[in-house]
C-alpha cells in the first residue's frame, strides 16, 4: 500500500506542531502501521477500523475507551484521497483543538497521491523496459516481448542494430552511465523508440530502423569513444534474430579493446569465426592461459596481459603502446616475445598470434572479473 511508504513521514510532519503527542497512522483494516509509540505498530486499533468503514470521525473519551480494543482516548480522522479511503490518522486531544492539523495532514496526503500517480506509470514503464531489454537478449524470449512490446505501445522497426558500450576500465561506474547517456542523446544517436539499458556494468542498445546513417559511421567521430568503447552486432531482420545479433556484439566486446568493433567488419568478423571454432573446443584457450599461469608469476602474468593488450590497442605500435603502460620500448617488446616463447606460437603469423592471445586475454579478464586491463 502507498500509505506505508510515507506514513512515517507523516507522523514526523504531525509531530513537529504536537510535540508530546501520541500519534498513529491505520491502515484500512485497523492495523497501525505508524506510530509515536513504536511498540503499537503492528497491532490492532478497533476505532481506526470503523473509521475507515463508515467513513467517519471516531471520537474516543475516557469514559468510552473500553469500547474500542487497542485504541487509547484521542480522534480517528479517515483520510480521504479522490472520494476513496486510503487510511486513518489517530492524534490524542479533543476533536476541536487537531481539526486544523487534520485537515492539514488531509492535504499533505492527497498531493503526495497526486504526485505518485504521475510517477508510478514512469516507474512501470521504466522497469518494464528493463524487462524487455532483458527478454530481447534471451535466445527463447520472442513471445513475452511482443507482450511487452504491446504494453509500452512501441513498435520495433526492422532491420535493427544492437551495440554493446563499455567502459575501458577505472571510471566511476555511476558518472560513465551517466555521461554515455548524455552524449548519446546529444549526438541523436539514441532516440525515444531505441531500446537501451545497463546490464552488466554494460550499455546495450537497440536502435531501430530509421536513422539517418548506420551507428558505426555516427560514432566514429563521437566523443563516446574518449570514455568507452562499442562492439556492434549484424543487423537483425526479424525477432528471433535479436539474441542473436547482441551475442555477436557481447563477444566482440570481450575480445578486444580497440574503440570501435563491427561485425560488419571484416577482421573483426574473422575474429569472431575464429573465436567461436577455438571455443568450440574451448580447453585449447584454457590450457594455453593454464600454461602461463603456472610458468609465470601472478603479477608478471598481470604485466604481460596489460602490455598485450595495449600493444594490441594501438595496432601494432610499440611507441604508443609502451606510452600507454610507461615503460620502455624494449621492455614491452621482451614482454611480447616472452609471451609468444611460453606459448610456443614465435612461428606463427601477426594475424594468428593477435587472434590467439585476444582469446587468452578475453578469458583472463572473463576470469578475473575485468572489463579491461587498463589502468
Amino acid at each position: 500500500m502507498l500509505l506505508e511508504t510515507f506514513a512515517d513521514e507523516i507522523i514526523e510532519m504531525v509531530s513537529s506542531f504536537l510535540p508530546e503527542r501520541t500519534v498513529n497512522i491505520m491502515d484500512t483494516s485497523g492495523i497501525i502501521i505508524s506510530s509515536t509509540e513504536k511498540d503499537r505498530i503492528g497491532t490492532f486499533h478497533k476505532g481506526a477500523e470503523i473509521a475507515a468503514a463508515t467513513g467517519k470521525t471516531v471520537n474516543i473519551t475516557e469514559e468510552t475507551v473500553g469500547n474500542y480494543p487497542g485504541a487509547k482516548k484521542g480522534t480517528n480522522v479517515p483520510l480521504f484521497v479522490n472520494g476513496k479511503i486510503i487510511g486513518v490518522i489517530g492524534i490524542f486531544g479533543n476533536p476541536e483543538e487537531i481539526k486544523t492539523i487534520v485537515s492539514f495532514v488531509e492535504l499533505y496526503v492527497e498531493k503526495y497521491y497526486q504526485l505518485e500517480a504521475l510517477a508510478i506509470p514512469r516507474l512501470r514503464d521504466s522497469e518494464m523496459k528493463q524487462r524487455l531489454l532483458k527478454e530481447m537478449v534471451m535466445p527463447t524470449g520472442s513471445d513475452s516481448i511482443r507482450l511487452i512490446l504491446e504494453k509500452l505501445g512501441i513498435t520495433l522497426s526492422f532491420p535493427m542494430e544492437c551495440a554493446v558500450f563499455s567502459p575501458y576500465g577505472g571510471e566511476n561506474r555511476a558518472e560513465w552511465e551517466k555521461s554515455i547517456l548524455e552524449i548519446l542523446v546529444k549526438e541523436k544517436i539514441l532516440w525515444p523508440d531505441d531500446i537501451y539499458g545497463f546490464m552488466g556494468g554494460r550499455l546495450v542498445l537497440f536502435r531501430n530502423f530509421g536513422h539517418s546513417s548506420a551507428l558505426e559511421d555516427e560514432l566514429k567521430n563521437s566523443p563516446i569513444l574518449s570514455i568507452g568503447r562499442v562492439s556492434i552486432g549484424d543487423k537483425a531482420s526479424t525477432l528471433e534474430e535479436i539474441p542473436t545479433t547482441y551475442n555477436k556484439a557481447s563477444i566482440l566486446d570481450s575480445l578486444q579493446d580497440k574503440p570501435i568493433s563491427s561485425m560488419l567488419n571484416f577482421s573483426d568478423r574473422a575474429r569472431f569465426v575464429v573465436y567461436k571454432a577455438l571455443m568450440a573446443d574451448d580447453e585449447y584457450v584454457t590450457g594455453k592461459l593454464s600454461k602461463l599461469e603456472k610458468e609465470l608469476k601472478e603479477e608478471e602474468l598481470e604485466e604481460v596481459m596489460r602490455t598485450a593488450e595495449a600493444y594490441y590497442r594501438n595496432g601494432h605500435s610499440i611507441v604508443k603502446a609502451s606510452e600507454e603502460v610507461f615503460i620502455h620500448k624494449n621492455t614491452l617488446w621482451y614482454r611480447m616475445n616472452k609471451l609468444f616463447d611460453v606459448l610456443a606460437i614465435t612461428e606463427c603469423n601477426d594475424f594468428e598470434k593477435e587472434l590467439l592471445v585476444s582469446m587468452i586475454l578475453a578469458e583472463y579478464r572473463r576470469k578475473k572479473g575485468f572489463r579491461s586491463l587498463k589502468k
